[in-house]
């Protein structure tokens, strides 16, 4: 019986591998800012008490454990995801899917970062650090989608008409169009 369709790789729009790779660079860089929130959160109370209102803790809190969240969640579905691009069955709908979860993801850490950064622009410590580090560890993921959407996919759709002419123009034995062969 059989348990996965394949797809082509020519046939999707979306370059698996791009995503495969962001995928796992930003897990990778999520992993090393949750570790990062993690050493921060042991030594919270001293984050507490250096500002009067409490909002950079509530806002450190929310923060760190979104990452954490988004970082096990990214670390499960990685795997069903690397072992469905290994067996050719990665289906354009769950690139998608994770594209929009990756997305979500830097969007979220993102926010919330430059928001804790504008708020205590006059401080700059442990914290502040914490937050470059996430604005930083998403921008290659943003570039990499910008340049797959934008560059990357205007050249392949160019180059794969001009496979199309020419498969019309020549084939095998010179007298016919490739498509009449077959």
């Amino acid at each position: 019986m059989k348990t996965h369709t394949i797809y082509e790789r020519a046939q999707s729009p979306w370059n698996r591998a791009v995503v495969i790779w962001l995928w796992s660079f930003q897990t990778i860089g999520s992993i090393i800012i949750t570790a990062f929130a993690a050493a921060l959160l042991h030594h919270r109370k001293g984050l507490q008490q250096r500002y009067d209102d409490g909002l950079a803790d509530a806002l450190f809190v929310i923060n760190a454990y979104l990452i954490f969240s988004f970082t096990i969640l990214n670390a499960i579905l990685l795997i069903p995801t690397y072992m469905h691009y290994k067996r050719n069955a990665l289906s354009p709908l769950w690139m998608l899917i994770s594209s929009v979860w990756l997305a979500l993801f830097w969007l979220t850490g993102l926010a919330m970062s430059i928001y804790a950064l504008v708020w205590s622009a006059g401080y700059f410590e442990v914290w502040e650090v914490w937050n470059v580090l996430t604005i930083l560890a998403s921008i290659p993921y943003f570039v990499g989608l910008l340049y797959y959407s934008v560059v990357y996919h205007k050249w392949r759709k160019a180059g794969k008409r001009d496979v199309e002419t020419s498969n019309k123009r020549y084939s095998l034995d010179g007298r016919k169009p490739f498509s009449d062969i077959r």
